[in-house]
């Protein structure tokens, strides 16, 4: 089986959000992306992924977040949640190498 690349922005903006609240965000994400792509496994998308560790030190960039994590994971592990600077505000995003 392969492997498919996704990273999804959260909506949060800033330094203090909680653990929790990132984590939730994490969870309906990929409880939209099973609704979306369905239930049976393999769809390439965060559906596939249990768990995620949380990434506080900020990437300077969307790009070199994207490059750092595109990267450094692994369909079996779990999603990342970083921060990355954009348009002079800290913004985060869930990702991860999904089994398709």
């Amino acid at each position: 089986m392969g492997a498919e690349f996704a990273m999804e922005e959260l909506e949060f903006v800033g330094r203090g959000i909680s653990d929790n609240e990132l984590l939730h965000a994490f969870q309906e994400l990929c409880e939209q992306a099973a609704w979306d792509f369905g239930h049976a496994g393999y769809t390439g998308t965060l559906a596939e992924k249990s768990n995620a560790v949380i990434n506080r030190d900020p990437f300077e960039s969307y790009d070199a977040a994207y490059k750092h994590l595109i990267m450094n994971n692994d369909k079996w592990g779990p999603a990342d949640i970083v921060c990355f600077h954009e348009g002079g505000k800290l913004r985060w995003a869930v990702a991860g190498v999904c089994s398709s």
